[in-house]
């Protein structure tokens, strides 16, 4: 709520405090609500905007670097989540012989080991390693 607050979005920014300001720019939150005022106000509103620009190119680069730093976390973060294991109980699961079982669909909710990025592709490789085991018909 406090991001809200100083955000810009209810007040103009330039209200606040200098340091606020500085504060609050750091934020997404705050290129957000200026991306959507410059979007939706007229010409005019500019003046209430700190420098009096909406500031489009550093929009736009908070924007791509919020989306570049998603999409580095977006396997990462999950998984790690899900898992809450060491490292060393990974790889004795990944050691581990299949005990039959191979042929079942991965499920991304039970198996920590999969990542939100392999679930579109969890099934394929499933039936494709099942496969490749079977022996080979002429």
């Amino acid at each position: 709520m406090g991001l809200i607050a100083i955000s810009g979005i209810f007040y103009p920014i330039t209200a606040l405090p200098l340091w606020l300001q500085w504060i609050a720019q750091n934020f997404p939150m705050y290129w957000l609500g200026l991306g959507m005022r410059s979007a939706l106000l007229p010409a005019s509103a500019v003046s209430v905007e700190i420098g009096q620009s909406w500031q489009h190119l550093e929009t736009i680069g908070v924007f791509g670097a919020c989306a570049v730093l998603g999409l580095v976390l977006a396997p990462i973060v999950p998984a790690r989540m899900a898992r809450r294991e060491t490292g060393s109980n990974v790889a004795e699961r990944r050691e581990k012989p299949c005990s039959g079982s191979c042929n079942v669909i991965a499920d991304p909710v039970t198996d920590p080991l999969l990542t939100p990025m392999s679930y579109g592709f969890a099934s394929a490789a499933v039936g494709l390693d099942a496969a490749m085991r079977e022996p080979h018909q002429d």
